[in-house]
């Protein structure tokens, strides 16, 4: 399953990002340090040196630590950044070194590839199901055709498992389709028309439609580009591609897809192949379409004059790792210098009302032809979105009321309106439509010092700060397990406030492997976890 891939550990880098890391105290138990430390090569990898204290903080979304309060952590990763006020950033020649990668065991730098790919279809039959890896569309169709009839999943990152876990587990189909191999689901052409390919992850088409979103006719994806960064976060928007994220809005049309309505608003078209050919269609007719035996091969993404106004909205528990309670994607041609004319009917779209609303049709007829400054069409607008917008109660456990869903919705009209009309709007009003922005991160540290009488009070890196940071630290995870290893589980009573009278292990200890059934009358000694402190903290219960 890895034929093919480059997988470079901790052991392969350079001690640039560590010693950095060390040098900030930024590790405290160590654990989580090498995630830290590889999440941090790979973003200055990726931009070959050059980011930004925010393009850190933005890449640190999900890379977790429950010791540090995360301060030292970005204090150390964002001294790499350009804009960093620290003097400590790195040196052109840090950035050559962090390319390199290493062999731990001569300390040398690797040359050549371990195991190049073959470029040669994979199958790997198991017990319950078949794997397949194709190399080309015409064997991922052959493949399809061969196994009609069974139960057939195609998988690339294999993110939507997370939300959709009893139905998309693997164990649940007889045939198993990893596409990542197909090369030409990765197409990335700008002449004469935007194509990119379905392979690309959410992460890869936020890069491009940044680089992109300067180029006249495609500034709208700008605002694109900021819905997906609160898709998820950094590790699954860098595995999931963005065709199946489509797919799982496909096969869950409740599912709050916030690729899905960006991709709507943007008004792109979807390139879909079988045996028989290939065809375009836009995605607006997506949801509707047969995928059986189908593939998202690319989208078309459309130039846009300066008068179509794209405006995404997203409201969740939290910023980014949240799926959406209800979110919003609205474009509009509209005529500024004629008093905010909506020149077309626009396109007004959702997720999160039910699964089949998806397009406000009768708001987006309404608007056509009418002034977006006329307050009697921005109450008619937002009366005719009342009136169709029907939340349904049970769409998912986990979103709010049906009220609330509503009134967001027609929150995001409003917020919209005010944004496009802009100063013309009364200054009591302008508020409604600006996002709250969340600043930088920013902390400090001050203790009594003296340099001195250093190295008396002098601040110091602790003596494991490094081996936790390399990850050369040993923790119980790492110890082999020795042969005759025993393991204990706690249990658990079903009743939380009460005496037990009595218990009868019998049944336990007669189960293959089970060798003992301890209480608190085989603790030697005092039952005391922490025997110095007075309250005693009895190590079991006694009774």
């Amino acid at each position: 399953m890895c034929d093919g891939w480059e997988i470079t550990t901790i052991e392969g880098i350079s001690d640039i990002v560590p010693k950095r890391l060390a040098k900030y105290n930024g590790s405290q138990c160590g654990f989580c340090s090498p995630g830290q430390v590889m999440n941090m090569h790979a973003l200055l990898e990726q931009n070959e040196g050059n980011v930004s204290m925010k393009q850190v903080e933005d890449a640190y979304d999900d890379v977790i630590c429950r010791c540090t309060g995360y301060r030292p952590i970005l204090d150390a990763m964002k001294s790499f950044a350009q804009d960093s006020p620290d003097l400590k950033k790195t040196t052109t020649v840090d950035i050559e070194e962090l390319g390199k990668t290493y062999c731990h065991k001569t300390g040398k730098r690797c040359h050549g590839e371990c195991h190049p790919r073959k470029g040669q279809q994979l199958q790997i039959v198991g017990s319950d199901a078949v794997w397949y890896r194709p190399d080309t569309f015409d064997e991922l169709f052959k493949i399809l055709a061969d196994n009609s009839g069974k139960k057939t999943r195609m998988v690339f990152g294999n993110t939507g498992q997370g939300i959709y876990n009893q139905e998309l587990d693997m164990a649940g189909f007889d045939v198993l389709v990893d596409i990542r191999g197909i090369q030409g689901l990765y197409s990335v052409n700008f002449d004469p028309t935007v194509v990119l390919g379905a392979g690309l992850s959410i992460t890869q088409l936020i890069d491009i439609f940044t680089r992109t979103q300067s180029t006249p006719s495609f500034g709208y994806l700008a605002n694109i580009k900021e819905m997906l960064m609160r898709v998820a976060g950094r590790s699954v928007r860098s595995m999931a591609s963005w065709a199946g994220n489509l797919m799982l809005k496909h096969l869950h049309p409740e599912f709050q897809s916030d690729v899905y309505v960006s991709l709507e608003a943007a008004n792109v078209k979807l390139i879909i192949a079988n045996s028989a050919g290939s065809n375009t269609i836009p995605i607006s007719q997506f949801l509707k379409t047969d995928m059986t035996n189908k593939v998202i091969v690319a989208m078309e993404v459309p130039a846009m004059t300066d008068d179509y106004i794209v405006r995404l909205y997203k409201v969740a528990q939290r910023a980014e790792n949240s799926h959406s309670f209800v979110n919003a994607g609205v474009r509009m041609k509209v005529d500024t210098n004629n008093k905010f004319l909506v020149m077309e009917k626009p396109c007004i779209v959702f997720s999160g009302i039910s699964k089949d609303f998806i397009h406000a049709v009768q708001t987006e007829t309404y608007l056509a032809g009418k002034s977006l400054v006329d307050p009697s069409v921005i109450q008619g607008a937002l009366t005719t979105l009342a009136s169709e917008v029907n939340p349904d109660p049970n769409i998912d456990a986990v979103e709010p009321s049906v009220a609330y869903r509503k009134n967001v919705a027609i929150g995001y009209l409003y917020s919209y309106i005010l944004d496009v009309v802009g100063d013309t709007a009364k200054g009591i009003y302008r508020s409604g439509s600006t996002p709250l922005i969340r600043p930088l991160s920013s902390g400090q540290q001050s203790y009594d010092t003296k340099p001195l009488e250093w190295p008396l009070t002098e601040p110091m890196i602790k003596l494991e700060a490094i081996d936790q940071t390399t990850g050369r630290a040993d923790y119980i995870n790492d110890i082999p397990i020795e042969q005759g290893t025993l393991y204990a589980a706690f249990v658990i009573s079903t009743v939380g406030n009460a005496k037990l009278q009595s218990m009868d292990p019998s049944k336990a200890l007669s189960m293959p492997g089970v060798l003992k059934f301890i209480t608190a009358k085989d603790i030697p000694g005092q039952n005391n976890c922490f025997s110095s402190i007075a309250s005693e903290i009895p190590s079991v219960p006694e009774e």
